[in-house]
C-alpha cells in the first residue's frame, strides 16, 4: 500500500474531526454566527460570511464525511435567512453589488449545487439568481444587462437592477493600503485629500467618479458566467449557454480592438455603447476591480479572464480559450523587476505612466519606491511608476496553472517556472509557498514541478504539510479560545470604533464564557471563518481530481476527474479509498486508485471531468500482482470493484469537451 494512500485517508479522517471545533466554539449550537447581547450590533461583509463556509461541499464532493452536506446546507439556509431579514439581500441575492465580491461570495452556493444538485430549493434559486441578470424579473426597473451592446449597465448591479448614475471615492483608513482608482484628477494627488476637509477636491475626483462608475461594464463581469454555468448544469437551458458564449467573445472582440494601443493588455472597462474607453476619456483602464482600482490589480483580471474563458469552454471546446491569459502573463513578465537581492517582482497594477502614486506597503513590503514624497504620513511611501506598470509583488502561478490545463502547452509551464521568486525554492518542498489565508492554498508551483516528473515525492510531502496545515490552525483556534492576541485585519477606525470593540468582546465572552481578546473578536466579526479552515482541500482536489485549485473569486471546479460512491449513492471517494491523479494529458488521464480498507470491497464510479464534460474512450489498468486488460468505453462513467487491500493504475484515454456539461450524477 503506497504511503500516499495512507497519508491521504489520514487527512480524510482528520478533517473530519477536526470541523467539530469550528462548530462548537465558533457557531452556535443550532448554526449561524455567535452574536452579542445588545440591540445595535450589525454583522460584516456579507460575502464573508458565505464564503467561511465554501470549503465544506467541496470537500464532501471529494469524500468528506456526510455531515458537512448537512453543515452545508444549514449554514447556507441560516445565513441566507439572516441576511434577507435584515435587509442585506433582496430577493435572497446581493441587491446592488459589484461582480468580484459577488462571485467570490457565490462560491459556497456553487459548491453546495454541484455537492447536491437534487435540491430543489437550490435549483430555483439558480435560476432565479441567474434570471436577474438576464432581465427576466419584471420587478426590476433599471435592467441589468443590455442585450443590445452585450454589456452590463452598471459596474454595481444585483436583484434590484443596475445601479446607474452612483459613482463615488472617499478616504478610509482601511485604504491607507490600496490608494486610489484614478491619478489623472487635476489637483488630487494622494488618497489623503479625499477625506472630505477639502470639499472642492472631494467633488473635482467625485464628479470623475461618477461619470466613470455610474454605468457601463467591467472586466469583472465575466465572473458573471459562472452564475450561468450554475444555472445551466441545472436545466440545460440553452439561454444560459448562448450568454455565456457571447458575453465572452463581446469581451474577446474588445481586446482584439485595442491591443495595439495597450501593451497588448486587455481593456477592463466597456462603455454603454461596449466600447473600451467609452467613459474613461478612452483609456483602457480604470474599471471597478481592473488593472488601476484599489483593490483590483491583475488578480481580479485574470481570475476573471480565467473564469469566463473556462465557462466558455464547456460549450465550444475551443483550443486555446486561456491563450490571453498567457497573454498578459507575458507582458507583466516583460516588465518585472528583480531587487537587490535577485528576488523578481511583477507589477500587478497600470495607470497613467506620469502619475503619483502614493499611499502604505501592501502585502509585502513594496520594494521599487521613491525617496520624495508627497505626504508625511508615516509608513506612505511613493511608488515608482515604469511606464505606467506599479505596484510590485511576487505573483501567484495559479491563473497560468490553469491557461496550461487549457492547452496542455510547455510553453506555458516554461512561464509558470519563470514566475517564480529565484531566492525561494517553491518548487521542491511545499513549505515555502506564500499561502492565501481565505482558502489554505498556495502550491501551485510544486504541483506543477510534480507534472512534469521533477518532484515525485510531492503527493507525500502535500498530503503531510496539509495535515500540518489543520494541526497549525487548531493550534491557532485553541490559542483563541485561552485570550490569545491575532490580527485585526482593518482596524477600528477611531476611538468610538475602539471602545464598540471594547463593549462587542465583553458581552461576546460573557454570554459564551469565552475568553476571547478584542483582536478575535474583531477579526470574527470581519472575516468570520475565513482564516479559520480546518479544511483546506487544494491538495485533495489536485491529487484526487487532477487539476489546480478552483479560482476563489467565483470559478467554477474544473477539473479532469470526479468519484461517485456506487454502495453509499453520494459524491466522493469510498470510505478507505486514496486516489492520486499522476499524469494529465490532453487525451489521456493516469490515475491510482487504493482501497486501503483490510477487509471490505468497494465500488467506485469515475467521472470524466467535474460536470462530466469529458468522454472516455479506453481504460487500461493494471493491479498490484502485474495482471493487465483493457476495454473499450463510450460515455462519462466507468466502475471500478475493488477488493480489500487492493491497488489498480488506470491509464484511460480520455475525449475532453465532447459531452454538455451538467450536474447529472450517476448514482
Amino acid at each position: 500500500m503506497p504511503r500516499w494512500a495512507i497519508l491521504e485517508r489520514q487527512l480524510f479522517t482528520l478533517m473530519d474531526k477536526a470541523v467539530d471545533l469550528i462548530t462548537s466554539c465558533y457557531l452556535e449550537p443550532e448554526g449561524g454566527y455567535l452574536t452579542p447581547d445588545f440591540a445595535d450590533f450589525k454583522f460584516g461583509a456579507v460575502d464573508n460570511s458565505f464564503e467561511s463556509f465554501h470549503s465544506w461541499p467541496l470537500y464532501y464532493i471529494m469524500g468528506g464525511d456526510r455531515k458537512f452536506l448537512e453543515l452545508s446546507h444549514r449554514e447556507h439556509e441560516i445565513q441566507l435567512a439572516r441576511v434577507s431579514r435584515d435587509g442585506t439581500f433582496h430577493k435572497e441575492f446581493y441587491p446592488h453589488g459589484d461582480w468580484m465580491h459577488m462571485s467570490e461570495g457565490c462560491i459556497f452556493f456553487y459548491y453546495l449545487n454541484l455537492a447536491d444538485p437534487d435540491s430543489r430549493k437550490n435549483r430555483d434559486r439558480s435560476v432565479r439568481f441567474a434570471g436577474f441578470f438576464l432581465n427576466e424579473d419584471p420587478d426590476i426597473e433599471a435592467k441589468n444587462y443590455d442585450s443590445v451592446h452585450n454589456v452590463f449597465r452598471s459596474p454595481r448591479v444585483g436583484s434590484m437592477g443596475a445601479s446607474i448614475g452612483h459613482g463615488s471615492f472617499a478616504y478610509a483608513r482601511w485604504l491607507d493600503t490600496y490608494g486610489m482608482p484614478y491619478y489623472d484628477v487635476p489637483g488630487v494627488t494622494h488618497i489623503l485629500q479625499l477625506d472630505g476637509r477639502n470639499p472642492e477636491l472631494s467633488q473635482r475626483y467625485n464628479e470623475v467618479c461618477r461619470k466613470r462608475l455610474g454605468s457601463g461594464d467591467t472586466i469583472t463581469g465575466l465572473m458573471s458566467t459562472s452564475l450561468m454555468l450554475n444555472a445551466y448544469l441545472h436545466t440545460g437551458d440553452k439561454k444560459y449557454e448562448d450568454f455565456i458564449v457571447r458575453y465572452v467573445e463581446g469581451w474577446r472582440q474588445r481586446y482584439e480592438k485595442i491591443k495595439g494601443r495597450s501593451h497588448g493588455m486587455v481593456p477592463d472597462n466597456a462603455g454603454p455603447a461596449g466600447e473600451p474607453g467609452e467613459l474613461f476619456d478612452g483609456k483602457w483602464y480604470g474599471a471597478t476591480y481592473g488593472w488601476t482600482w484599489p483593490h483590483g490589480y491583475w488578480m481580479a483580471v485574470g481570475d476573471s479572464l480565467v473564469i469566463g474563458s473556462q465557462n466558455e469552454k464547456l460549450f465550444t471546446g475551443r483550443k486555446g480559450s486561456l491563450d490571453w491569459v498567457v497573454d498578459q502573463q507575458k507582458i507583466l513578465l516583460a516588465h518585472a523587476r528583480t531587487d537587490e537581492n535577485g528576488s523578481k517582482f511583477i507589477p500587478m497594477k497600470y495607470t497613467d505612466p506620469d502619475a503619483v502614486v502614493e499611499y502604505a506597503d501592501f502585502d509585502i513590503p513594496e520594494p521599487f519606491t521613491r525617496p520624495d514624497r508627497v505626504t508625511d504620513k508615516p509608513g506612505y511611501k511613493r511608488k515608482k511608476v515604469f511606464d505606467g506598470f506599479f505596484e510590485f509583488a511576487v505573483q501567484s502561478p495559479n491563473d497560468m496553472a490553469h491557461a496550461y490545463f487549457d492547452a496542455f502547452d510547455d510553453n506555458d509551464f516554461d512561464l509558470i517556472k519563470e514566475m517564480r521568486n529565484p531566492t525561494l525554492n517553491v518548487w521542491d518542498t511545499p513549505y515555502n509557498s506564500p499561502i492565501f489565508f481565505k482558502n489554505l492554498s498556495g502550491q501551485t508551483h510544486p504541483y506543477m514541478n510534480y507534472l512534469s516528473g521533477n518532484y515525485p515525492n510531492y503527493p507525500e510531502d502535500a498530503l503531510q504539510f496539509t495535515m500540518d496545515q489543520v494541526y497549525a490552525q487548531l493550534k491557532k483556534l485553541r490559542g483563541e479560545q485561552e485570550a490569545a492576541e491575532g490580527s485585526y485585519g482593518y482596524q477600528p477606525e477611531n476611538e468610538a470604533g475602539w471602545n464598540y470593540l471594547k463593549k462587542l468582546t465583553e458581552s461576546i465572552n460573557k454570554k459564551y464564557d469565552y475568553q476571547w481578546s478584542e483582536s478575535t473578536t474583531h477579526n470574527y466579526f470581519q472575516q468570520y471563518l475565513l482564516g479559520r479552515s480546518v479544511t483546506p482541500t487544494e491538495a485533495l482536489v489536485q491529487l484526487t481530481l487532477g487539476g489546480p485549485m478552483p479560482i476563489y473569486n467565483g470559478g467554477m471546479l474544473h477539473v479532469t476527474v470526479r468519484y461517485f460512491d456506487a454502495d453509499e449513492r453520494r459524491p466522493g471517494l469510498p470510505d478507505g479509498v486514496a486516489a492520486l491523479v499522476s499524469d494529465v494529458q490532453e487525451d489521456r488521464v493516469q490515475l491510482m486508485l487504493c482501497n486501503t480498507d483490510p477487509l471490505e470491497t468497494r465500488r467506485l464510479i469515475v467521472q470524466g471531468g467535474a460536470f462530466g464534460e469529458h468522454g472516455f474512450t479506453t481504460v487500461a489498468h493494471t493491479d498490484a500482482d502485474g495482471k493487465n486488460g483493457a476495454f473499450e468505453v463510450e460515455g462519462k462513467w466507468f466502475e471500478i470493484e475493488m477488493g480489500p487491500g487492493s491497488t489498480i493504475s488506470i491509464d484511460a484515454g480520455m475525449a475532453r469537451f465532447s459531452n454538455k456539461p451538467s450536474y447529472q450524477q450517476p448514482v
